[in-house]
């Protein structure tokens, strides 16, 4: 039979575990980190014993294959984000499709909407991961190549710690415009909604989505009123709209990717960036796949077919019939475009002839 319960005492041993649980979160404030409690029970001659090189290179790689994973799922909830803001600034767009357009509203709009503001703020943090995970890997493969090229790494954790502290800490202290006004994970975020948003207008300086905080340059705010770019989504090559979009590394330009492949390769890897007047060089290496523009392309597509481009209702099938059927100016620049495309493929094969 159990015995009878004492009420007081398990009162007075509630009241001890309390005095004992206010005393332990005092002192486990005053603990260290639990790696630093860990290593400071290794004895030091042992921390300071040289890394095994085959060892050492195992582990090193084994746990930039794990950033490797990670980088990936953020990548991934990066596109997600992405979609869904897209999706959700075309649903806010058609419900304004009908009013004259006007910048400051649209941004009214956009500050004003509580899911889109957080939506952003989870993209920007994705960013952030990623040049964690950027400085984290660079430091792997820097101790890396130190430990295969014969130098002697003792206490890899507190050498990798230290390596990673200040470009970390550099990160950290930036600004928003330092951190994203020129991250084309950003940029292209902010395109595509705001192409969705309002039918494919213009899309303001990257400066007046990230206002100006301490430590920005005063006179980048003369730069804002510049700042609005009309995009445009045709290949200078086949003259119509990109198709798997590749972009130039060593210019603003991009093309479809089997065309641009195609001109290179029939280049014997290098030829000259078809757009009249660019001089750059371009290979199979300084071109890339842009997701970013392809998600605005596909954007722009669906704009097209539901004859809402640019200004919305009525107006926007008028002004995309005009746009399909193309003005003679339009006309004219596409054959000079044209024109400095075949000039581009004749000159290739004459090469590829002699």
């Amino acid at each position: 039979m159990a015995p009878p319960s004492n009420g007081k005492n398990k009162k007075r041993v509630a009241d001890s575990d309390d005095e004992g649980s206010s005393s332990d979160d005092g002192e486990r404030a005053d603990r260290p980190p639990a790696t630093e409690r860990l290593l400071a029970k290794v004895d030091p001659e042992y921390l300071n014993t040289p890394i095994d090189l085959r060892q050492g290179d195992a582990k090193i790689r084994a746990l930039y294959g794990n950033l490797k994973s990670l980088q990936k799922d953020v990548r991934n909830a990066e596109t997600l984000l992405s979609d869904v803001a897209a999706e959700m600034a075309d649903m806010l767009g058609q419900e304004n499709r009908d009013e004259e357009y006007n910048e400051d509203a649209v941004f009214d709009r956009l500050k004003a909407n509580s899911v889109m503001k957080d939506i952003e703020d989870d993209y920007l943090k994705t960013i952030d991961r990623q040049a964690e995970l950027d400085v984290q890997m660079a430091t792997l493969q820097d101790l890396r190549q130190r430990l295969t090229q014969g130098h002697q790494v003792t206490d890899i954790w507190k050498a990798y710690a230290k390596k990673v502290a200040e470009p970390m800490e550099k990160q950290k202290s930036k600004t928003a415009r330092q951190k994203y006004q020129t991250n084309e994970g950003y940029l292209g975020y902010r395109d595509l909604i705001w192409e969705n948003l309002t039918g494919g207008k213009p899309v303001p300086s990257v400066k007046r989505f990230l206002p100006r905080e301490a430590g920005d340059d005063e006179s980048d705010e003369e730069e804002i009123e510049f700042g609005a770019q009309t995009s445009n989504f045709q290949c200078p090559l086949e003259l119509g709209v990109l198709v798997d979009p590749f972009k130039s590394t060593v210019c603003p330009h991009a093309f479809s990717g089997r065309a641009i492949k195609e001109l290179i390769q029939q280049g014997e890897g290098r030829v000259h960036c078809p757009v009249a007047g660019c001089s750059q060089t371009l290979t199979l290496s300084t071109i890339q796949r842009d997701e970013h523009l392809a998600r605005r392309v596909a954007a722009h597509v669906k704009r097209q077919k539901e004859g809402r481009t640019q200004t919305g209702g009525t107006q926007a099938r008028t002004y995309t019939r005009m746009n399909l059927s193309e003005s003679e100016e339009e006309e004219e620049d596409e054959d000079e475009e044209g024109a400095a495309a075949r000039k581009v493929k004749k000159e290739v094969k004459k090469e590829k002839a002699k």
